[in-house]
């Protein structure tokens, strides 16, 4: 019984990989994949984030994804991005927060992706990525706000052992100019890092984990920071003949500031959970 079940399990290790052309087996982190020329993809993100301080805190993250190929190398997709909030009683640690309980419209953006090496031919592969946008829901509190966001990253995608471990590293910088209702234009700097690796269990099978840090900064200033948070948690990929999905969870392990009360963790700014299911379909 052993020997077979062995011998099935490496069977599946040395399985050629199912992965579509532009499918990424990470809910957070990108891959340096592209859109072949003339070909579409439609995704859709679900995040679920949960838990302050205290209160009941339930955010929910909608985002509709359409990407197409314009060149073998570059990747062009819009977001129709929409937001739900329920909030009563919720308090961060060092904030509060007015009740809430709504759906909203968020805004849109877009997306230019430019592949320099093909992680599937070349040793490693890399690509740059720029994403304009605009949104108009606080994502913490759910209350009316303009930003205008413009997002660069730099993505590193490296695969071993016939992409039996994929490893991902993205390094993003966003500046953003944002406005509450009746007051002055503000800017702010965001820093993130997302690292990724994914092992395959089976053809269709990813088991993975994924980690995240995030900063902002006021004024774009360095020396103003604002919050940092650090997460950690497992990602579940699964892929068919023209289709994936893909769950993640990602605690927040700690964060700054932090209060008494909140485990050393930021609960104004971030949440103690989230819960991301990636959808996607091409053709």
């Amino acid at each position: 019984m052993f020997p077979t079940f062995a011998m099935l399990g490496f069977a599946a290790l040395l399985s050629e990989p199912r992965l579509l052309a532009h499918e990424e087996p990470f809910a957070y982190t990108r891959g340096a994949q592209v859109e072949a020329k003339g070909e579409w993809e439609v995704e859709q993100w679900s995040t679920l984030r949960l838990g302050k301080k205290s209160g009941s805190y339930t955010a929910l993250d909608f985002s509709t994804e359409v990407d197409y190929g314009l060149t073998d190398h570059l990747q062009t997709a819009l977001y129709l991005n929409s937001r739900y909030h329920h909030l009563q009683d919720v308090s961060g640690g060092n904030q509060t927060f007015e009740n809430h309980d709504e759906v909203q419209f968020d805004g849109i953006s877009g997306e230019f992706k430019y592949q320099l090496a093909d992680p599937y031919r070349e040793p490693w592969g890399f690509a740059l990525y720029i994403e304009p946008g605009y949104s108009r829901v606080s994502r913490t509190g759910g209350d009316r706000e303009d930003k205008i966001e413009l997002e660069f990253r730099a993505i590193v995608e490296k695969h071993f052992a016939n992409d039996l471990l994929i490893a991902a590293f993205n390094a993003t910088v966003e500046p953003e100019w944002e406005r509450e209702p009746g007051r002055e234009w503000s800017t702010e700097l965001d820093l993130e890092w997302t690292l990724g690796l994914s092992l395959r269990l089976s053809p269709t099978w990813r088991l993975g984990v994924e980690a995240r840090v995030d900063s902002s900064f006021a004024d774009a200033d360095p020396e103003q920071a604002r919050y940092s948070s650090f997460s950690v948690g497992p990602t579940l990929h699964h892929s068919g003949e023209s289709w994936f999905c893909t769950l993640a969870l990602l605690p927040q392990v700690f964060g700054w500031p932090d209060a008494p009360g909140t485990a050393g963790r930021n609960l104004d700014n971030r949440e103690q959970l989230e819960i991301r299911m990636k959808f996607g379909f091409e053709f």
